[in-house]
């Protein structure tokens, strides 16, 4: 990427040419320029870079295409994505400290496809947002809810959900330390249980439940000593 140069460095003294080559320089710099009262439309070859503690500033960001911010981007208004899709990447965050809304039959947040658990001891990580247990286990199973290599940061949610025939293996949730956060008993079909992260291998149980079959309304709720039948409205 380069800036516009200037068509004459040294500048021009009095009573100093401006040659033909000079001005049609100027003129064609002029017509890339941005018009900043009317408007204008650009299709530049290469990224707009804009570094130091200037910045931009605007009262609506308006992006049709891909809008790519390494660092901060700081929006005080309104941010209107229309037909596009905002995705944070790897080593980032997105802090929103008033509201998000949603509008129209495709808005919302798209989860992370669900990652398959099979019939052996495994690890679970925030790679994915929801783990599906769908093959018949032959013995217990033990799943370690890992806070190393992928580092889970504080308040991120993992879902665990078993959709199997008849189970009757337990299956067992643990820290890296091996000390257990919770137990999915055999026998209950459809199982699930949502974790969230409190930071230093605190993986907490947030909601748990079952159900008899997929689409059941009724839902088997466990606090670890009795069980309570909570028909849920959905």
């Amino acid at each position: 990427m380069a800036n516009f140069t200037r068509v004459n460095p040294p500048g021009w003294g009095f009573k100093a040419d401006l040659t033909s080559a000079q001005a049609n320089q100027l003129d064609i710099d002029h017509a890339k320029a941005v018009n900043g009262d009317d408007g204008s439309s650009h299709s530049p070859a290469a990224p707009v870079q804009i570094d130091g503690p200037g910045g931009i500033r605007t009262d609506q960001l308006l992006c049709n295409g891909t809008a790519d911010v390494t660092g901060t981007l700081e929006v005080t208004g309104d941010l209107i994505l229309t037909g596009a899709t905002m995705q944070v990447d790897s080593a980032s965050s997105l802090d929103v400290e008033s509201r998000i809304n949603f509008a129209g039959n495709l808005a919302g947040i798209r989860y992370r496809q669900n990652t398959s658990l099979g019939d052996a001891d495994a690890d679970i990580t925030v790679a994915a947002d929801t783990y599906w247990i769908s093959a018949a286990l032959t013995a217990v199973r033990t799943y370690t809810v890992r806070h190393t290599g992928i580092v889970p940061l504080t308040g991120q949610r993992i879902r665990i959900r078993r959709s199997q025939s008849s189970p009757s293996e337990n299956i067992i949730l643990a820290h890296e330390d091996a000390s257990v956060i919770c137990t999915l008993n055999g026998g209950f079909t459809y199982s699930w249980v949502e974790l969230e992260y409190f930071g230093a291998n605190d993986w907490r149980v947030v909601g748990w439940g079952s159900a008899t079959s997929e689409d059941d309304r009724d839902w088997v709720w466990r606090d670890g000593s009795s069980q309570h039948i909570v028909a849920i409205q959905f």
